[in-house]
């Protein structure tokens, strides 16, 4: 007969390397419509709300609005986000600039689809600075 050595281990718990286990294969849901439709009207609220309290009391330094500009942006985002529909991905642009004999010209483009993308969009004015912001929710599939 041959020894056995004995051992409170089985084979099994004795590996060395990790099992690789096969990835999670999801089906597709087909869904081609939102459930619930982009919030515009409170987003356009929260673009208002979040740059009036952040910008109110601020005055124009280039180096403290590319801060600022970076925070007000993820603040908007992380409320709408928090309001969204699902499967809507949410695109903020946030811009600052000073009152003072400049001028700003903005323009975007992006693949849209008429029936279920939309924006907002606000803008905010004190002595010295100005800001606006575009928040985008576009649909996916």
């Amino acid at each position: 007969m041959a020894a056995v050595a004995s051992s409170k281990y089985s084979a099994s718990t004795q590996r060395s390397h990790a099992v690789a286990r096969p990835p999670v294969k999801y089906d597709n849901t087909y869904k081609m419509e939102p459930d619930r439709r982009f919030p515009q009207p409170q987003v356009k609220r929260i673009i208002r709300d979040v740059l009036q309290s952040m910008l109110e009391n601020e005055t124009y330094e280039p180096a403290k609005c590319l801060r600022l500009t970076k925070q007000v942006a993820d603040v908007i985002k992380d409320r709408v986000k928090e309001i969204s529909a699902q499967r809507y991905k949410i695109v903020c642009y946030v811009y600052v600039g000073s009152i003072d004999g400049g001028s700003l010209s903005c323009v975007s483009q992006c693949v849209w689809n008429d029936k279920f993308d939309t924006s907002a969009e606000e803008s905010f004015k004190n002595g010295s600075l100005f800001g606006c912001a575009v928040v985008y929710g576009l649909y996916s599939e």
